[in-house]
């Protein structure tokens, strides 16, 4: 599935500019396959949450952000933000899930605002200068996750910022291995089952283990992994899969299909091409046709 030396179909649209001030503390829904039974989720909690150092400027997690998004079928009156979990790899682009680029859950389509912070720790935490605000202005994602929410290896997006984050380290990234052995694996991102003064998601928190898989066996050739995902409800997507020590990832967590935590690869056999989404939002590409405000870009 590696883009990188054929040419692939995206989906490349404008957003709405969101005021920092619009909605601090909205109601939310969670986005991502709600059909999994969690049978073969790890059954015990062992999320840690993230010391407050590691997200402030200098701190190995300041460069993940939370996200809020809002999209085009959603009622005017609708007042819920989906909440999700991205990662800064240049200090103007975040890298999270398809699922919050287009959604099929509930019939939705497109993501239409984006809001994105760095340091959120709360609502009551972004009066900090610490907590930086940013709009998002275009985001692309894959053909193959706009047409079906079955392509779950193609679960993939990345958002434009209005302007660039300060004081960012943007996540290194390499290519998923096929074999992957015995090699200690995280999630480190906002989950939005759990509370913190009563909001949903408004804590950052990590989860590391041991994992073990073959790409070329696992559905879809997608990492798939034992960390904590909570039952149902698609904790944590977008946040990156990292190698414990390294702040390199080498995923990006898709929630739990089926019951099994898994993420979509990048690079390498089975993984989306980031230089072809690279291409995508930074202009390049040939556009083969405009449908319902998204530009089919061929790159």
């Amino acid at each position: 599935m590696d883009s990188s030396t054929t040419e692939t179909v995206y989906g490349r649209w404008s957003l709405q500019h969101v005021d920092p001030n619009h909605s601090q503390t909205p109601l939310s829904f969670s986005i991502g396959n709600q059909t999994g039974d969690g049978d073969n989720l790890a059954s015990e909690d062992t999320r840690i949450l993230v010391a407050r150092n590691d997200i402030q400027p200098g701190g190995k997690y300041y460069s993940i952000v939370k996200l809020r998004i809002r999209f085009e079928g959603q009622d005017s009156q609708d007042p819920r933000w989906a909440q999700a979990t991205g990662w800064l790899i240049r200090p103007d682009l975040v890298v999270t899930a398809g699922y919050c680029a287009f959604d099929h859950t509930y019939r939705f389509g497109k993501a239409i605002q984006v809001c994105a912070w760095a340091g959120y720790s709360g609502a009551s935490s972004t009066g900090s200068p610490n907590v930086q605000f940013r709009s998002g202005v275009e985001i692309v994602t894959t053909k193959a996750w706009i047409d079906s929410d079955t392509n779950l290896a193609n679960t993939i997006a990345f958002i434009r910022v209005d302007k660039q984050f300060n004081h960012i380290v943007p996540i290194q990234y390499e290519a998923t291995p096929t074999l992957i052995d015995h090699l200690v694996l995280g999630i480190v991102g906002y989950p939005d089952d759990k509370t913190h003064h009563s909001e949903l998601g408004a804590l950052m928190y990590q989860d590391f283990d041991k994992a073990t898989c073959d790409l070329t066996n696992t559905p879809q050739n997608m990492i798939q992994y034992n960390l904590f995902t909570y039952g149902d409800i698609e904790a944590q997507i977008g946040s990156p899969v990292l190698i414990t020590n390294t702040n390199t990832a080498i995923g990006v967590h898709a929630g739990s299909p089926g019951g099994q935590s898994s993420a979509t690869a990048i690079q390498g056999q089975y993984g989306n091409s980031f230089g072809g989404l690279l291409n995508a939002i930074d202009g390049s590409g040939t556009v083969m046709e405009t449908v319902q405000g998204i530009d089919y870009v061929k790159v």
